[in-house]
């Protein structure tokens, strides 16, 4: 506790503070239907997720406010860990790769493909004492079986998600929500477009 409340107080006096978001396996994130599922469930998937965007990264707030400090976080972390954890509940088993020659692999291939991440931070009061945090990001979902794509839409279009409106001050709790927005929301995209994802797979030969 001692060494977050002098975390703290160093960003709050000096800019150029680093913040990192981690993907958590147990958030707690839209549940999956289990009304619906895969005729065929004991086959598996890779989820190919590009190398360079496995990287962690640094980003800054696309807002005013939150600007001086930085983001760490591996974005294909995220990406690849929300689909892994949707496809991995109807599927034998899912598993990512960033061998680009999987896309070239005879079975069930993920592709979901992140652009336009962004972060940054609202602020209500006009003086900036509160803020609530948001994530933007395009997020387009390709399938393919037996090297044919077989689905290849957006199931996420630029909209900002945003979390719970707090004190900014250093801006440590506003950025430790980060990880957690990009994680809800992209579970909720899945959840939204679960039937049709399926259905696509089904009708694969």
């Amino acid at each position: 506790m001692k060494k977050f409340l002098l975390a703290a107080i160093v960003c709050a006096l000096f800019s150029g503070c680093a913040h990192e978001a981690q993907f958590n396996k147990n958030a707690d994130v839209a549940p999956f239907d289990d009304t619906i599922s895969v005729d065929n469930s004991m086959q598996s998937a890779l989820i190919y997720i590009p190398s360079e965007l496995m990287e962690t990264k640094k980003y800054a707030s696309s807002s005013q406010l939150g600007r001086d400090d930085e983001l760490k976080m591996s974005v294909g972390e995220f990406v690849g860990g929300e689909a892994k954890r949707f496809f991995g509940t109807y599927l034998r088993r899912a598993e990512i790769t960033s061998d680009e020659k999987a896309l070239q692999d005879k079975g069930l291939v993920i592709s979901p493909e992140i652009g336009s991440f962004g972060f940054g931070f609202y602020s209500s009061d006009g003086i900036d004492v509160s803020a609530k945090p948001f994530v933007r990001y395009n997020l387009r979902l390709k399938m393919f079986k037996n090297g044919r794509q077989i689905y290849n839409q957006n199931i996420a279009v630029n909209e900002r998600n945003y979390g719970e409106e707090e004190f900014f001050g250093s801006g440590s709790g506003s950025y430790a929500q980060i990880g957690g927005i990009f994680q809800k929301a992209m579970a909720n995209d899945y959840a939204v477009h679960a039937r049709e994802i399926l259905s696509a797979i089904d009708a694969a030969k």
